[in-house]
């Protein structure tokens, strides 16, 4: 499938990935979308075809660290994965992170991330990556608006390839729904500073890769054939 976000009607402020999928999936049942050989009430739905989707404003800014547009987020939303994602029923799911464990005290928390997931240009996702790519939003130089979900953090560390380890300076009951914001997602530490930003390209680990974007126009993503869901 071939996403072409288009600027001009009201957006959503975020897009679950699930409920997209599944969002898209109940209206190629009800109506016909062109180019995917779906129609009628209760048609099954087919893989392939183009979904326009139209949004009042540009993007703009397409570094996920850097931008909070709503414009933004519903591509980011698409294209990149955190440790945790916000579910239906607005709880931390496991996305990057396949499970976690919280110490008693509520300081240590202990990431482990899926095996084999790969960003959009081939490279392994590493434990390494996931601590540049929440260090770099901690950073006062990089300027980001997401920098208040990681007040609380005092130390973040990568304990193994597969391992990520974050103690904060003090319990707080919403440090984990934070690291679900779009902000905190993870990047490619090479690509970002070979390149000098993720400003007008984009290389995330989630299910549409990045293929154009032309400012105040449109952004094109693709279907990721090798995402861990690749089967929906």
């Amino acid at each position: 499938m071939t996403r072409h976000a288009r600027h001009r009607t009201a957006p959503s402020p975020s897009i679950d990935r699930r409920a997209f999928a599944a969002g898209v999936a109940g209206l190629g049942a009800a109506f016909a979308i062109p180019g995917t050989g779906v129609s009628g009430q209760g048609a099954t739905p087919a893989a392939g075809g183009t979904l326009g989707v139209g949004v009042v404003g540009d993007p703009t800014e397409l570094d996920p660290a850097l931008s909070n547009l709503a414009a933004t987020t519903l591509v980011v939303d698409l294209v990149y994965e955190g440790l945790v994602h916000e579910g239906p029923d607005l709880l931390p799911q496991p996305a990057l992170a396949e499970r976690w464990e919280i110490s008693d005290d509520g300081l240590e928390y202990v990431f482990h991330l899926r095996d084999g997931v790969r960003f959009h240009n081939g490279q392994v996702l590493n434990a390494a990556d996931v601590v540049y790519s929440i260090e770099r939003v901690m950073d006062r130089d990089t300027g980001s608006p997401w920098s208040p979900y990681t007040e609380r953090i005092s130390r973040i560390e990568a304990s193994d390839e597969r391992t990520v380890a974050i103690t904060l300076d003090a319990p707080d009951a919403s440090f984990l729904a934070g690291l679900g914001r779009q902000g905190l997602v993870a990047v490619p530490r090479d690509v970002v500073e070979s390149e000098g930003g993720l400003s007008q390209r984009m290389v995330g680990t989630g299910p549409f890769r990045f293929v154009e974007y032309v400012p105040n126009t449109s952004v094109t993503l693709e279907r990721n054939p090798d995402y861990r869901d690749g089967d929906k």
